[in-house]
């Protein structure tokens, strides 16, 4: 049978990418990580990586195997974290973000959040907006705060913030000069874009296509942080949500608004199978605040 060494083992291994810093990383030696991973892919049948140019490289079954680990292992830091509130009376918040949340406003509501419950232990996991739905099925959150639509009863969900598309670009590009940015304006300037596929892409790809646009795609990133770093040091310029933008403009990333009019919508999400906690409330409470005086109008 499994047991936890072996999938701590590979677990680490697939964060760290050699044996050496895997087992550095769980404190034990380099042959026990070894072991330990050859009794995992023998106990399992699966053959998990493979050496190429003198270095391991995981399979597909690895990756996988990985991603399903990872949910376990989220689920065990839970417990972790909740056993520990029970024991301290400040207690525990347990958050889970898509990238935008993550990057543009909760830095901010934690501040606030801890500024006036300095006993409380936050906890905060964030996801692509693709695998939000997987997470929310575990159930094993306070709060959630993520893009809008998604698949999630009514009843469980409240509405939070709404904002434009902007374009964004380094300072010295000449965009910079504009009051507004049109997809037409975007004709063969460098662009840094999401991979295909993603609900972000399809929005701006179809204000392309309106107007008969093809944009020059140098990059396709991630996240739509990785995207703000990268047009903050001269790549190209792209159109990202306005929450995701207004974290980078310490790094110079300027901000102009977007035509066609694309909206972005985030609501926060409550979990089915218990009542909000105390904490909970005091937390939205914060973040509604937070987001009230950030983006005037909001309701």
């Amino acid at each position: 049978m499994l047991n936890l060494r072996q999938l701590e083992a590979f677990r680490a291994l697939m964060l760290t990418g050699t044996t050496v810093q895997a087992a550095a990383m769980l404190g034990i030696t380099q042959p026990v990580i070894s072991r330990l991973i050859s009794d995992l892919e023998f106990q399992s049948g699966l053959s998990l990586f493979v050496r190429s140019g003198g270095r391991l490289r995981a399979t597909p079954e690895a990756d996988i195997l990985f991603a399903e680990l990872e949910r376990t292992f989220y689920g065990l830091d839970h417990l972790s974290s909740f056993i520990k509130g029970i024991r301290n009376v400040g207690g525990t918040l347990n958050i889970l973000a898509t990238m935008p949340m993550a990057h543009g406003i909760l830095p901010s509501v934690f501040q606030r959040l801890s500024k006036n419950n300095p006993d409380l232990h936050i906890t905060l996991k964030t996801v692509l907006s693709r695998d939000a739905r997987a997470w929310l099925d575990t159930q094993q959150f306070d709060v959630a705060l993520t893009n809008y639509p998604i698949d999630y009863p009514s009843s469980f969900t409240q509405d939070f913030i709404r904002v434009n598309a902007v374009c964004i670009m380094p300072p010295d590009h000449p965009l910079a000069a504009r009051d507004v940015v049109t997809a037409d304006d975007l004709r063969g300037v460098s662009f840094v874009a999401m991979p295909p596929g993603s609900r972000h892409r399809q929005k701006v790809d179809l204000a392309f296509q309106q107007s008969d646009v093809t944009p020059r795609i140098l990059v396709e990133a991630q996240t739509s942080a990785i995207i703000c770093e990268m047009v903050a040091t001269g790549i190209g310029v792209s159109v990202v949500d306005e929450i995701s933008a207004r974290a980078f403009l310490s790094k110079g990333l300027v901000l102009r608004p977007f035509l066609p009019k694309l909206i972005y919508e985030f609501r926060i999400l409550l979990p089915m199978q218990r009542e909000m906690s105390h904490t909970s409330r005091i937390f939205i409470k914060h973040a509604r605040e937070y987001v009230a005086e950030a983006w005037p109008g909001q309701k």
